[in-house]
């Protein structure tokens, strides 16, 4: 993610002194893409489902510690562990990809050059958030707002795919 960020800013910087007074840059803001898109968010419960199952699987193998060497215990909590190193960067790519293709069909539809992260612009910029979203929650099924307002009820927030 931080290469990412630091190549749109080394691209915006680029457009700037390079005496592209007419070039168009949109910006986007990724925590309300998190919040605000179904996708973003169906990748947060894939997420969270598999983090909830690693921690069964070490809780699991936590109580059956005693009947195990150390070594044999060990090995097999490594295993658990690398398994979701796995799932969380396969997690963190998939956020990637889905962010680059509707960041991606936004410039295209709307004409602009590049569109960055707001974080790495210090000001300027069309904000393309709101079309962002749009273009990552097309052909999305509907969510059911009964269904929508029940995880926001619980007080708990999902952590983000990103890492932020």
């Amino acid at each position: 993610m931080k290469k990412i960020l630091a190549l749109l800013a080394i691209v915006a910087l680029v457009l700037a002194l390079g005496g592209c007074g007419s070039s168009k840059l949109g910006t986007v803001d990724t925590e309300r893409v998190m919040q605000g898109s179904a996708k973003v968010k169906q990748i947060q419960e894939s997420m969270m489902t598999k983090q909830n199952d690693a921690r069964k699987k070490m809780d699991e193998l936590t109580q059956q510690k005693d009947k195990m060497k150390d070594d044999e215990f060990q090995a097999k909590q490594k295993a658990i562990y690398d398994d979701f190193k796995i799932v969380q960067t396969e997690a963190d790519k998939a956020f990637q990809n889905t962010m680059k293709a509707g960041m991606d069909k936004v410039i295209k539809d709307r004409g602009l050059d590049a569109v960055v992260y707001k974080d790495a612009v210090a000001g300027g910029g069309v904000d393309v958030t709101d079309d962002v979203i749009k273009a990552l929650d097309d052909g999305m099924p509907k969510a059911d707002p009964a269904k929508a307002a029940a995880p926001a009820a619980s007080g708990s927030a999902a952590p983000s795919a990103s890492g932020k």
